[in-house]
């Protein structure tokens, strides 16, 4: 029995052949293409995540360089952003310091110690609770005390309570200025210095920038301590 031979046939199988051989190399290629683009995307992520960690590191760094000592026979704080210079106005019991920012001061810090200044008047205080006797915690800074005034009260300085904390208000001054008292307690703070006696310290704060805000005098609380 003679087989008769199709062309017909024949070229159809060469053809899906060919049409597999294509589609093998094309899905082979889209591989590739897959492959290449998720190694590159995986390769910038790994050195984004790299490069974070650097610029965290040294900022970190930075910032812990920055910081700066700032110590009496009474006391001690850290600040960093710039330098607190004491002023000629400095005492004994009296420690009046300014920090400067391209010749013009921007903060001012007085710190009394055994000593209460008369007409001491802010508008602002930092609650805070004092730790193992010498040292300070601070918590959120009140609003300004105007808002303790009625509507038809007269704007006359006087002791307001705001936010558990007992202080002198001056109602009608934009000055950001702040005492740090003690939490449930005044202005006056009650640290033990390391001969073991007790002395009054009034911290007393002013951030005479066009934007003021709470971190410097934060960040100098958190790290003050009696001496």
């Amino acid at each position: 029995m003679r087989i008769q031979y199709d062309p017909d046939t024949s070229l159809q199988r060469k053809q899906l052949r060919r049409y597999r051989r294509r589609k093998f190399v094309l899905g082979f290629f889209i591989l590739l293409i897959v492959g290449a683009v998720l190694f590159g995307s995986y390769k910038i992520w790994r050195d984004l995540q790299q490069q974070d960690a650097v610029s965290s590191a040294l900022s970190e760094a930075s910032s812990v360089a920055a910081l700066q000592v700032y110590k009496t026979a009474y006391f001690e704080f850290e600040d960093s952003g710039g330098s607190w210079e004491a002023d000629k106005s400095t005492t004994t019991n009296k420690f009046v310091y300014y920090k400067h920012k391209d010749g013009l001061v921007e903060h001012e810090l007085i710190i009394y110690v055994n000593e209460n200044p008369a007409n001491l008047y802010v508008s602002r205080a930092l609650p805070s609770t004092i730790v193992h006797n010498n040292s300070l915690q601070p918590s959120s800074m009140t609003d300004h005390c105007r808002t303790m005034y009625g509507a038809n009260e007269l704007m006359k300085p006087h002791m307001v309570t705001m936010n558990g904390t007992s202080f002198p208000c001056v109602p009608d001054t934009p000055q950001y200025s702040v005492l740090v008292t003690q939490s449930g307690g005044s202005y006056e703070l009650p640290l033990r210095r390391t001969s073991g006696e007790m002395a009054q310290y009034i911290i007393n704060y002013r951030d005479l920038r066009y934007t003021p805000d709470d971190r410097t005098i934060t960040r100098i609380v958190k790290s003050f301590q009696a001496i």
